[in-house]
C-alpha cells in the first residue's frame, strides 16, 4: 500500500480530524477496504487498500439521519460496519454495502471508542470515565469489563481476545471477560492506538501495533519463544441446574498441546486440596502447537445447587505442564444461581407490587476465604454466605428485610488453636439483619448491612460442649461489614429469563459486583456462655481468659476476600408472586419457610431501586 499524506477538506476523500480507522473487505469480492471516521466531516470515507476514495458514508440512512459526533468506527469478523457518535451515544451497524441495520443507544453515554466481536456477541466500548464495558450486538447486558483509564481497543477476530490500551500498558481479556494476560509498554510510553493482526489458529501467531505518541513510533509485539504451555484464564458456564462448563484459554507455545480439568467441591478441597478431584479431559483433545489463545472447555454434570467447586486447568507439552489458578464457582440456574436460598414466599414478598409502591428483592453476599480476629486471635475462615429478601417502599424509601429460615447467614466452620487447644469456629446468624443500603453494595466505606452473628464453638481438650456460643441471640456480636476495596472488582449488569440464561428481553434482572474486599474494624465481642460438657458455663471463664474476652471495638477484625455481592428483582414491573413463580421454576419446591422480618428506614433516596434496575 502506497501511503500519501491527506488533503484537508470536505471533498470527497479529504479529511478534517480523522480520528479513528479499521479495515474490512469490500461487499463483492474479496478486496480490503479502509474506513476512517472523520470527526470533523462526520463521515465515514471508504478507501481502497491502495488509497483511493471509493466512497463516503454520513448517517443519512440511520433513524438519527446524520452523524452528530462521529467518534469511532469498527469492523466485525461478518464484515458488518459499526459507528460510535459521541454526541448521540447512538451505535449502528452497516453491512459491507453500507446498507443500514440496526442501531441502539448506549444507555450511559458518553462514548470514546468501540470495537466488535459479532462471532462471540460483544460490542465494547471506552466510556467517558474510560473504563470498557461489554454489551450484546443489541445493546443488551452492559458488564464492566476493564475498570481501567482506557485509550484504545483492538479484537483478535480468531479468538476474540479483547486488547484494552491503557496509554502505559495494554491488557488482555478473553470472550468471558477474564484478563489472560497485560503488557507493559514502558515508562515513556504514551500509546494512543493499537490493532491486532490475526494469523489465524495455525502455527503463526497474531501480531500487535501499538503507536506510541511519546516516542513517535510504533511498537510491534510477537510471540514469546517456544516452551511449556500457559494457562491465561479459567471460567465457569452454567448448564442446567446442576451441570457446568469449565473454560480455559491456553497458549500451547510451540509444542503440541493437551489438556484436563480438575474439579472438587469446597469442603473436601478445604480438607485435601485437589487430592480427591475429579479429572476430565479436555475438550478439544488436541489444542496444537502454536502460539494464539485455545479455547478448551469440558462439560460436567451431578453438581449440588448452591455448593461451591474449585477447579483448575493442567496444560502439558514436550516442554513441560503448566497449572492454571484456583477458581471457585456455585453450581445452581445461571443468573438465578447467587439466591437459592432467596425468601420468596414470604407473605411480605408475595405481596409487592412489582414497583408501584413496594418492590421485592433477592441479596446475595458471597466470600469464598477471609479472616477473623478476635484480640490477638486470628481464624482464616472459608465459604461465608449470606442471602435475604428486601422489600424497597417505593413511596419513602424504607426497606423491610427478610431473612431465610436457618438464619440469612451461612460460613464454613473454621479452626482456631489458642494456647494448644483447637476448637472449630462456626458464625451462625443471631438474629434478623437490618438497614440494608444499595449504595454500601457499589461503594467504599458505607456499612452494607446490619449483620447479627454468634460463634458457635465445638471440641477441644477439654470439650466446650455442644452449646459454647461468644455472642447469643440476646447479646450478639453486630457486624457492619462494608466493602473497603474495590479497585480489582467488576460490576455486571444483565437481564434473564426465568431459567437463568441471559436475555435482553427477560422478565427478570441482575446486578453483580466482584472482586471486592469487604471487612469491619469496629465491632466489639462479649464473653463466652454456655461453655462446658453439658452446657453449664463452667468453661466459660476459661476460653474468656484464652481468647481474651470481651475485646472492645478497636481490638477485633472482620476481612471478607473475593466478595460479590449480587441483586435480582423483576425487570418489568410483575408482582412477587410472578417472581416467587420465576425462582420456582429452577430451584423447584421452597426449602423454607421464612417466619421473621426486621423494617428500618434507610438515609437512601426515595427510590433507590429505580434508579439501580433502570
Amino acid at each position: 500500500m502506497n501511503c500519501k499524506p491527506g488533503i484537508p477538506g470536505a471533498g470527497p476523500g479529504q479529511f478534517s480530524n480523522p480520528t479513528s480507522i479499521a479495515v474490512g473487505t469490500a461487499a463483492k469480492g474479496s478486496k480490503a477496504v479502509v474506513y476512517v471516521g472523520d470527526q470533523g466531516n462526520n463521515l465515514v470515507e471508504v478507501f481502497g487498500a491502495n488509497g483511493k476514495f471509493q466512497s463516503s458514508l454520513d448517517g443519512s440512512n440511520t433513524p438519527e439521519a446524520r452523524f452528530s459526533q462521529l467518534i469511532g468506527v469498527a469492523v466485525d469478523q461478518s464484515n458488518n460496519l459499526w459507528t460510535a457518535d459521541g454526541s448521540t451515544d447512538n451505535i449502528d451497524e452497516f453491512d459491507a454495502s453500507g446498507k443500514f441495520l440496526q442501531q441502539w443507544t448506549d444507555p450511559f453515554g458518553s462514548t470514546l471508542a468501540i470495537t466488535v466481536d459479532s462471532v462471540n456477541g460483544f460490542v465494547y466500548l471506552i466510556r467517558g470515565s474510560q473504563e470498557t464495558e461489554s454489551f450484546s450486538l443489541t445493546g443488551a447486558n452492559e458488564t464492566v469489563v476493564d475498570n481501567g483509564v482506557g485509550v484504545a481497543l483492538a479484537i483478535d477476530p480468531s479468538s476474540g481476545n479483547l486488547y484494552v490500551d491503557h496509554g502505559g500498558d495494554v491488557t488482555v481479556y478473553d470472550h468471558h471477560g477474564t484478563q489472560v494476560e497485560s503488557l507493559s509498554l514502558g515508562a515513556t510510553t504514551n500509546s494512543e492506538g493499537l490493532a491486532f493482526h490475526s494469523k489465524g489458529r495455525g502455527k503463526g501467531a497474531g501480531t500487535l501495533y501499538v503507536s506510541d505518541a511519546g516516542n513517535d513510533d510504533v511498537q510491534i509485539f510477537g510471540p514469546p519463544p517456544p516452551g511449556p504451555p500457559f494457562v491465561t484464564s479459567e471460567t465457569e458456564t452454567p448448564q442446567g441446574t446442576t451441570g457446568a462448563i469449565l473454560n480455559a484459554s491456553i497458549v500451547p507455545a510451540g509444542h503440541d498441546t493437551t489438556c484436563v480439568f480438575q474439579y472438587v467441591d469446597s469442603a473436601t478441597f478445604d480438607a485435601s486440596g485437589y487430592t480427591n478431584a475429579t479429572t476430565v479431559p479436555c475438550t478439544p483433545a488436541d489444542l496444537g502447537s502454536g502460539f494464539t489463545f485455545q479455547q478448551a472447555s469440558a462439560t460436567i454434570g451431578g453438581l449440588t445447587i448452591g455448593t461451591f467447586y474449585h477447579f483448575h486447568a493442567i496444560a502439558t507439552n514436550s516442554a513441560g505442564t503448566t497449572t492454571g489458578a484456583d477458581v471457585t464457582f456455585q453450581a445452581g440456574p445461571g443468573d438465578w444461581t447467587p439466591f437459592f436460598r432467596c425468601p420468596v414466599d414470604d407473605p411480605a414478598m408475595l405481596a409487592t407490587d412489582g414497583g408501584v409502591t413496594t418492590l421485592a428483592l433477592c441479596i446475595a453476599s458471597n466470600s469464598t476465604h477471609g479472616s477473623f480476629t478476635i484480640g490477638s486471635n486470628t481464624a482464616i475462615t472459608g465459604n461465608t454466605n449470606l442471602q435475604i429478601g428486601v422489600i424497597l417502599d417505593e413511596t419513602n424509601g424504607n426497606s423491610t428485610v427478610v431473612a431465610p429460615q436457618g438464619g440469612a447467614l451461612v460460613a464454613d466452620p473454621a479452626q482456631v488453636s489458642v494456647s494448644g487447644i483447637t476448637v472449630t469456629a462456626t458464625v451462625e446468624s443471631a438474629g434478623v439483619p437490618s438497614n440494608f443500603s444499595l449504595l454500601g453494595g457499589i461503594q467504599t466505606g458505607i456499612p452494607i448491612i446490619t449483620l447479627p452473628i454468634k460463634i458457635h464453638l465445638t471440641g477441644g481438650t477439654p470439650d466446650v460442649g455442644p452449646a459454647c456460643f461468644i455472642g447469643t441471640d440476646a447479646d450478639p456480636i453486630i457486624l457492619m461489614p462494608q466493602n473497603t476495596d474495590l479497585s480489582m472488582a467488576t460490576t455486571k449488569f444483565e437481564t434473564f429469563d426465568a431459567n437463568g440464561q441471559p436475555d435482553p428481553n427477560g422478565p427478570l434482572q441482575l446486578i453483580q459486583v466482584n472482586g471486592a474486599v469487604q471487612g469491619d474494624d469496629v465491632f466489639s465481642v462479649p464473653g463466652a456462655s454456655g461453655c462446658g460438657p453439658n452446657g453449664d458455663g463452667s468453661l466459660d471463664a476459661a476460653v474468656d481468659a484464652l481468647a481474651g474476652l470481651p475485646s472492645p471495638s478497636g481490638n477485633n477484625h472482620l476481612v471478607l476476600d473475593d466478595a460479590s455481592s449480587s441483586i435480582a428483582a423483576l425487570a418489568d414491573g410483575e408482582n412477587g408472586q410472578a417472581f416467587a413463580n420465576d425462582w420456582h421454576s429452577v430451584f423447584g419446591a421452597s426449602p423454607t419457610t421464612t417466619t421473621t422480618t426486621s423494617t428500618t428506614t434507610t438515609t437512601a433516596p426515595a427510590s433507590p431501586s429505580r434508579a439501580f434496575l433502570q
